[in-house]
């Protein structure tokens, strides 16, 4: 039998990638914060580090974007302790924000079980995480950084919460298992919607690449729907590029493979969008049926993504540009 070589994988000690959590871990993890956010399921952009909470200051500052959330995000390179539980929660106090990820070396039982507790007891606007960060090596390669998620919400009981102690309505258990079904289809097509989770409401925003440019998913008893969803919430930048990609309808909906519906700025705010409709029967009891739909919805994003959203990433690098030209508003008038 032949020889197979396999390496070798160790644990480097932390302190030696790392010597300072302040000055090295902290302003490390700002950078790489998309590591942490691949583990936690979440597209992570960093608001600032040392964040200020009276006379302490928070590690880093980040904002969920998918959700459009804060997050506080407490750094211990040691094993848990009494006070960053504590500090970590004048933190959030101080901010009002609504995700919680403590990262440390070991994660202790009983503040495990203090995370678990208080996942328990709030709704879904709440939600506390306990990550157990690794620094490993490959033989002698360089270090590499591992986060494992050992505390997090439990998504039923947030639900239960959220309904005063009721178990999920039918209702919002049929919309669970049906976003599930459209997140676990785009998995393997879009990275980011490994980043999200199923809800419980009838619809499900996804981020795209391009900034506040999303793709809007919507079912109902009445309809189903897909939509490439635009607003910088700055009307006139989001109706300019609305018109640019409309300039290009033909196009477009040439490479989409069928005509879509373009909606130019709704009455009560700074969106447009482009979006196609399922046309067919819509039976919210019917599990056979809502699996096709979760399927139609899957190929939906896709065709935006492949086909409309490289057209609007363009699109909005040519806006960048003219707006740092301050002749170039002149230049096209």
């Amino acid at each position: 039998m032949a020889d197979i070589d396999v390496a070798t994988l160790s644990s480097v000690d932390l302190r030696r990638v790392w010597p300072r959590e302040d000055a090295d871990f902290t302003p490390w993890l700002a950078d790489n914060l998309d590591v942490l956010g691949k583990e936690l399921g979440m597209d992570l952009e960093l608001v600032e580090t040392e964040a200020r909470a009276g006379s302490f200051s928070a590690d880093i500052l980040a904002n969920e974007r998918d959700r459009d959330r804060e997050v506080i995000i407490e750094n211990q390179l040691e094993r848990t302790n009494h006070d960053h539980l504590g500090k970590m929660l004048t933190y959030a106090a101080s901010h009002d924000v609504g995700i919680i990820v403590w990262i440390s070396k070991e994660m202790r039982d009983e503040h495990r079980q203090a995370f678990d507790w208080l996942n328990q007891r709030t709704g879904s606007d709440t939600e506390f995480y306990g990550v157990v960060v690794q620094a490993v090596s490959i033989d002698s390669s360089r270090p590499a950084c591992l986060f494992e998620v050992v505390a997090q919400p439990n998504e039923t009981r947030k639900t239960v919460v959220d309904s005063g102690g009721r178990r999920p309505s039918e209702r919002q258990q049929t919309h669970l298992r049906f976003w599930r079904l459209v997140l676990d289809g785009l998995r393997d097509k879009l990275a980011q919607a490994r980043r999200r989770r199923p809800v419980r409401r009838r619809f499900l925003v996804i981020s795209t690449e391009i900034p506040n440019v999303e793709y809007h998913m919507l079912l109902d008893e009445k309809r189903a729907r897909v939509e490439f969803w635009l607003d910088w919430r700055d009307r006139e930048r989001s109706e300019k590029l609305f018109d640019l990609l409309e300039a290009r309808k033909s196009e477009i909906e040439g490479l989409f493979g069928e005509p879509l519906v373009w909606e130019r700025r709704n009455p009560w705010g700074s969106a447009s969008w482009i979006c196609v409709y399922w046309n067919g029967q819509i039976d919210l009891a019917d599990e056979k049926a809502l699996g096709g739909i979760a399927s139609w919805m899957v190929n939906q994003v896709f065709k935006f993504s492949s086909n409309v959203t490289p057209i609007a990433r363009q699109l909005v690098a040519e806006l960048d540009e003219q707006r740092q030209d301050p002749l170039s508003d002149e230049d096209t008038a």
